[in-house]
């Protein structure tokens, strides 16, 4: 694809995520008034997490080599055998996803004693209840991620994010009629008519694409076996990744009730610009350079890799310092009401402060770990996982010790800057004649720029705090502080003549007036 129809499809990918976490700001909101940060909120919290927990080992290895090698297979065998082996594919995920499942329901009481060592006897027991309800969730999850990387490699990014939508709706309307009545419980329900509804959705648009269900089986085709032999490290590396998060919540379920809850919270305000951006350009992006990687261009795959990072740079820091700047008036915002309280609000304000000072990396290790990948590479991602968890659980001992949940937020931020650095260097001896330099140059105007907003942010706030302390008054303020933020940055990036601005400013202009459900 060219860089202008790169640029359209991030665009609509921007859009529909941008649809879909709006929604998914409404369902957390709607949880925090309900559960807040409470016992029954932790046993949600963790009930939830481990499927996916289990999911996203399954999901991480499909995803980052299921598209390399269709790419392979559609250049050298031809649409039937890329059919069959799609098919094949399909019915063998649901195999190990039904395993998986089978495993986790197995294994449940010791994973909850894992995960949360520090709950009380009541809270355990019901955390255990709620997680056998939530494991067949690891199948739709399984099918969930096929679908949409199919479709990815189709060149249809926006219609899969759709999904997200279907998906928020249902739990939103599901949350709202069922808690009321069925108390933690029905949240569970909701969350599993979710998932269906979802999976029903994906279904339908991978039919219209050419996606069908055979009765194929085979675990020695030979693309299958290349799959799973890739998918090892993928598979390592992404539990790795998820015992990183596993330690931040043994560390955390062993503090103040509703610290769990609090740290999510946080997390997932801090993964927003990550789900909304980031993964829209990493998911038009990855095709692209799994060509070029296929064709060794590396003029075409360095360009491309090069011109993501940069977008990344310029979106993501802005959006950093935002959360780091106004972190309590935007908890306030859209959770403090019902059960959750300004305690909850002072806990999650603090850990996504600290929280926001690894956006940018969080960012960066998807963008790298996407371009390994796309040259089939999948055990530099898993060393470089492997050390950044490492390192995480050694700043987690010394920090929470000193400063409580704040403590957690600041060891998974300080861990991932730092194996950024070393997962860049990695890449430069993987792809010939690359160089960071733009890289730095895009920093430094980004440095300068973020400067001038916060300081324009941070006066603004402090000049509205008074009179924006209620609700509609709190809504002023933080759309006011953002406008300003965003309108000061831009004419620092047009000072600083940054030349990537045009296609940032095209994502919100006329390039939107596309259809962007084609792409």
């Amino acid at each position: 694809m060219s860089q202008g129809r790169l640029a359209r499809a991030a665009a609509g990918m921007v859009v529909v995520s941008l649809l879909s976490k709006v929604l998914g700001f409404g369902r957390e909101t709607v949880i925090a008034a309900q559960l807040g940060a409470t016992a029954a909120g932790d046993a949600f919290k963790v009930a939830s997490f481990i499927p996916m927990m289990l999911f996203n080992i399954i999901a991480a290895a499909l995803g980052n080599t299921f598209i390399p090698l269709l790419t392979e297979l559609e250049t050298s065998r031809g649409e039937k055998e890329l059919n069959r082996y799609v098919a094949n594919v399909t019915n063998s995920i649901t195999v190990i996803a039904l395993v998986f499942a089978g495993l986790g329901m197995l294994l449940n009481p010791w994973l909850v004693k894992l995960i949360a060592p520090g709950f009380k006897a009541e809270t355990y027991q019901l955390t255990v209840e709620l997680v056998y309800w939530l494991m067949p969730c690891i199948v739709l999850l399984g099918f969930i991620g096929l679908t949409t990387g199919y479709l990815n490699f189709r060149h249809v990014f926006a219609r899969p994010l759709l999904g997200g939508v279907v998906f928020n709706i249902i739990i939103i309307a599901g949350l709202i009629l069922l808690v009321p009545w069925l108390g933690v419980q029905g949240a569970v329900l909701a969350l599993l008519l979710a998932y269906g509804g979802q999976v029903l959705y994906q279904l339908a648009v991978a039919i219209r694409y050419g996606f069908r269900f055979r009765p194929v089986l085979d675990w020695r085709e030979p693309y299958l076996k290349r799959m799973l032999k890739l998918a090892v490290p993928v598979i390592i590396g992404t539990a790795v990744w998820t015992v990183s998060t596993l330690v931040d919540r043994i560390f955390a379920s062993s503090l103040a009730e509703g610290s769990i809850s609090a740290l999510d919270y946080a997390a997932r305000l801090n993964s927003f610009a990550l789900g909304l951006f980031v993964s829209a350009i990493a998911s038009v992006y990855f095709p692209t350079l799994s060509r070029a990687g296929a064709a060794r261009d590396w003029g075409a795959f360095n360009d491309h890799l090069l011109r993501a990072i940069n977008i990344n740079i310029y979106i993501i820091l802005p959006m950093a310092v935002g959360l780091l700047v106004l972190a309590q008036p935007i908890v306030r915002l859209l959770f403090e009401r019902g059960a959750f309280d300004s305690r909850a609000t002072a806990m999650t304000a603090e850990a996504l402060a600290f929280l926001s000072l690894g956006l940018l990396a969080f960012a960066l290790r998807e963008i790298f770990s996407r371009a390994f990948y796309s040259l089939q590479d999948t055990l530099t991602p898993l060393t470089n996982g492997i050390m950044t968890v490492l390192l995480n659980v050694g700043l987690n001992a010394i920090l929470v010790r000193l400063m409580g949940l704040s403590g957690i937020a600041l060891a998974t931020s300080l861990a991932s800057n730092l194996m950024i650095l070393y997962l860049g260097w990695r890449l430069k001896g993987k792809a010939p004649r690359l160089s960071y330099r733009p890289v730095w140059i895009a920093a430094g105007k980004g440095v300068v720029a973020v400067l001038a907003m916060a300081l324009a942010v941070k006066g603004c706030d402090l000049l509205l705090a008074r009179w924006g302390s209620q609700h509609w008054g709190l809504v002023l303020r933080v759309g006011l502080d953002i406008v300003l933020g965003a309108g000061v940055y831009f004419l620092a990036l047009w000072w600083l003549k940054v030349t990537e601005l045009q296609e940032l400013l095209s994502w919100a202009g006329k390039k939107l007036k596309i259809s962007f459900l084609k792409v």
